[in-house]
């Protein structure tokens, strides 16, 4: 019976994932930026909106809401990867 991890197969491909993991780290930590940055974005427009009674309050405070929540999964994300 053969022993999985001596096999070349079974390797090979570990390997692989490994070297995809550490080349795309540094993308993956600048896209969650990128994000981060859309996000403050978007509230900021969001903020603005509300005194030019462009859309009404009710509807405005959800979407700042799940905004804010959504920046908060980014966050803990971010520092989550080392």
């Amino acid at each position: 019976m053969h022993n999985n991890k001596e096999l070349k197969i079974w390797n090979k491909p570990i390997d692989l994932v490994v070297k995809v993991h550490a080349a795309t780290e540094k993308e993956f930590k600048q896209f969650l930026g990128i994000a981060k940055n859309t996000s403050d974005g978007l509230q900021t427009q969001l903020i603005i909106s509300n005194p030019f009674n462009l859309r009404a309050q009710k509807t405005l405070e959800p979407l700042s809401a799940e905004n804010k929540e959504i920046q908060k999964m980014n966050y803990k994300l971010q520092f989550t990867i080392t």
